[in-house]
């Protein structure tokens, strides 16, 4: 079965729970994709020869093939964005992916707004010629400048916490890199431990009333990650 709409930026779903897949569909849509959806990999082969997407978000628990083994197929033939939507939390999967060559890995249940976000910036980054214009975090004055200069000021804290996230884009920074931060303007690793959760979580929130596009991952247990559009860094 298949299921397709007429929007911009190409993307397959495979997905084999109808209901979600269903949603999903739809929500992407309405946010601006062509979007196609089948439910295992024999689908997927039949529209393929007719259908090349830019992006697949791929399940990995599928009747027949898995995820993993469509991932490899697809990344063997030519560059393509890939990410992982699954139920299975376990790091092992979660590394092999990645190391197999996917570019996120997110898990269910998911806001369809984050998994919009991660297309849209794997799209950006596969077609950089496609790029909006610059964002920029200003460390002298503490803002960050959208590309239609809309300007959301920041504290200190906020600057250095988003800095560090944004020196090491998609990519997950520990816990101690950040308490690192914290100690570096004074406080003492006993008072910053339960802070750090605090802090990412109201800069995470006002990132995204600013522009839902701006999103920081929680990963527990192990650290932060930024997944947003790429943002100069101005130093002072």
């Amino acid at each position: 079965m298949s299921i397709d709409v007429n929007l911009p930026i190409t993307v397959t779903l495979v997905e084999d729970n109808l209901v979600l897949l269903e949603e999903l569909l739809y929500q992407l849509m309405l946010a601006g994709f062509n979007v196609r959806g089948v439910r295992n990999a024999e689908d997927l082969d039949v529209l393929m020869q007719e259908w090349q997407s830019e992006i697949y978000v791929l399940d990995i628990n599928l009747p027949s093939e898995d995820g993993f083994s469509i991932a490899k197929r697809l990344l063997d033939r030519q560059q393509r964005g890939i990410i992982m939507l699954t139920a299975r939390t376990d790091i092992a999967d979660k590394l092999q992916s990645l190391e197999d060559g996917v570019d996120f890995y997110l898990t269910k249940p998911v806001d369809w707004r984050e998994l919009a976000a991660c297309i849209k910036n794997l799209y950006y980054r596969l077609k950089p010629e496609n790029m909006p214009l610059n964002w920029a975090l200003d460390l002298s004055s503490r803002q960050l400048t959208a590309p239609v200069d809309r300007v959301l000021n920041l504290t200190l804290q906020e600057i250095n916490v988003l800095k560090l996230l944004l020196e090491n884009p998609k990519r997950i920074v520990d816990r101690k890199t950040i308490e690192a931060v914290f100690m570096a303007g004074g406080e003492d690793i006993d008072s910053i431990y339960g802070r750090i959760n605090t802090q990412v979580s109201r800069l995470r929130d006002k990132l995204a009333r600013f522009d839902s596009s701006l999103m920081i991952q929680t990963h527990r247990a192990v650290g932060y990650a930024f997944i947003g559009p790429n943002i100069e860094i101005r130093e002072a």
